[in-house]
């Protein structure tokens, strides 16, 4: 049995650092049904049992028009939003302003948190169609970002992430393709997401995502090539002992939670 492995452990993040997630939730995004909502939702939780210190996280949406329905400035300690809560603020809608609220995300991070860890994550699973800025002035910014020490991640639905990414000026190594039609994709691309935010802040790991969190968040297609057996579960994350190794996978409705047998990777 192969599967994703987490990144929790013993580790916790120590870093003072602000998180900006910046999510599409445009009309096309109305396929994934609530994936997006449940991986966000999980992401949060995950974050949030890893932080220690002051970490900042801003939610920014986007379609037409951009939206902060939530933040905080102290995740560790602070009431997160209910899926309902994300649900509400993903529900699909109009056209896709990507670099005009990237652009903006990234110079407000920026103005708020200059001395801090800062890491911007994108979402999004279409092309722009609505913004003023240009592909290039995005690629500016991301470029600036980067030589300042921002970790950018780029995770996209129905294109080549990669191609997408660095045509943004992501490094290919942050940049994670999934699915619009699969949620376990969806959801496993948050969990993805949340695993390598983990790393660069506990061990200042700058690799990317491992090829197994490429594999787990891929399309259903490459899934079909590497597993036989259909592993989807919910937007639960999984857990580890202080060992590292996976006890337990949590399973949608009312299964029971199943032991794993292989051990956690980080």
């Amino acid at each position: 049995m192969s599967n994703l492995v987490s990144s929790q452990s013993n580790n916790v993040v120590d870093n003072n650092v602000d998180i900006v997630i910046c999510a599409d939730r445009s009309g096309s995004m109305i396929d994934q049904g609530d994936a997006p909502s449940e991986g966000m939702y999980g992401f949060l939780k995950n974050q949030q049992q890893l932080a220690n210190g002051k970490t900042k996280v801003n939610i920014i949406t986007f379609d037409n028009t951009i939206e902060n329905p939530w933040s905080t400035n102290n995740l560790k300690h602070c009431e997160l939003p209910s899926l309902n809560d994300i649900k509400r603020w993903m529900t699909p809608r109009n056209t896709t302003k990507l670099i005009d609220t990237s652009i903006k995300c990234l110079v407000d991070q920026e103005q708020r948190s200059k001395n801090m860890k800062r890491i911007f994550v994108c979402i999004t699973d279409g092309f722009d169609n609505e913004s003023v800025a240009k592909t290039e002035d995005l690629h500016e910014k991301i470029d600036k970002a980067r030589n300042d020490g921002v970790t950018c991640i780029f995770l996209a639905a129905n294109q080549d992430a990669i191609t997408s990414g660095e045509q943004f000026g992501f490094d290919p190594n942050f940049c994670l393709s999934t699915s619009s039609t699969q949620p376990s994709s969806i959801r496993r691309a948050y969990r993805s997401c949340s695993n390598i935010i983990s790393r660069t802040l506990t061990q200042n790991d700058c690799s990317g995502f491992t090829q197994l969190e490429r594999d787990y968040s891929a399309p259903p297609s490459i899934q079909n090539s590497i597993h036989d057996f259909d592993f989807d579960f919910d937007f639960d994350f999984d857990f580890c002992d202080n060992s590292g190794k996976e006890l337990y996978e949590s399973q949608s409705g009312d299964e029971p939670k199943k032991p794993l047998d292989f051990p956690c990777k980080y």
